[in-house]
């Protein structure tokens, strides 16, 4: 029997106080060695787990963060902790845009935004990332919150992808007046992007007439841009003739016919 200390005590426990898995100190204090030797395999079994899960986590952490696992660490764990200022959070954005986890850049980048609310080009990278992922509901509310924050004349692109949002959403009304703004605003240097997206939706809404009136200015706009939506423009030009045909009184309609 190897010689133990007592718990008590502390004095060393000769050898010849032992008996039958029984130690006797002088001190008077009586335990069980077996019931240490179980307690010492349970402590040492509770050692070797932890050091397992936490040899996987390591793993896991360098397969999920690659070189970016020790620069990672500090902002991450303030954090988690509430205690993550702008700087660490723009960090992290920048970390998880690089990683490609666009779920942890989008809550830093919002997170770095509520604590400093001039960062408003955070709300357009989160949009971005939004509508990039057709995320759309949640791409409205970034977006509505951006132009709160910066006023009408805000960045053009925000306002497109917002339009496009808005009419993902069924907000067709609202999409129509962004559209309608950013044509406003693109007369001198045409988006024929925008304007191509702001035709489709006035024809699915039946606005067959300002459809048609958008798309014959952007023809004009560049001598390369005549055959601009030449499908639709087709279409409107056939459905106009017909509606005008079919207003004429009938004298007129059957002459046509004859002729």
């Amino acid at each position: 029997m190897n010689s133990v200390n007592c718990p008590i005590c502390f004095s060393k426990i000769s050898a010849d106080r032992f008996l039958n898995g029984m130690a006797y100190c002088t001190c008077g204090h009586t335990y069980s060695v077996r019931e240490q030797d179980g307690s010492r395999d349970k402590s040492v079994a509770v050692k070797l787990v932890f050091l397992t899960l936490l040899f996987v986590g390591a793993i896991i952490h360098i397969f999920n963060w690659d070189t970016y696992s020790f620069k990672i660490v500090s902002p991450k764990l303030k954090q988690m902790v509430g205690m993550a200022n702008t700087t660490d959070l723009n960090l992290i954005a920048d970390i998880c845009e690089a990683r490609k986890k666009e779920n942890c850049q989008i809550h830093a980048l919002l997170k770095s935004y509520d604590l400093d609310k001039t960062q408003t080009q955070h709300l357009i990278k989160t949009g971005e990332i939004l509508v990039s992922k057709k995320r759309f509901i949640e791409a409205v509310r970034v977006y509505g919150t951006y132009f709160k924050a910066t006023g009408r004349d805000a960045e053009l692109d925000a306002r497109y992808n917002y339009a496009i949002s808005l009419s993902e959403t069924g907000d067709l009304q609202s999409a129509r007046e962004q559209y309608a703004y950013l044509i406003s605003k693109h007369h001198s240097s045409p988006k024929f992007d925008v304007a191509r997206s702001y035709v489709d939706l006035l024809m699915k809404t039946q606005d067959l007439s300002t459809a048609r009136q958008v798309i014959a200015e952007y023809r004009l706009s560049s001598p390369t841009a005549s055959m601009f939506m030449d499908k639709e423009w087709r279409k409107l030009n056939a459905i106009t003739a017909l509606d005008t045909h079919s207003r004429l009184p009938a004298s007129m309609n059957r002459a046509s016919l004859n002729e």
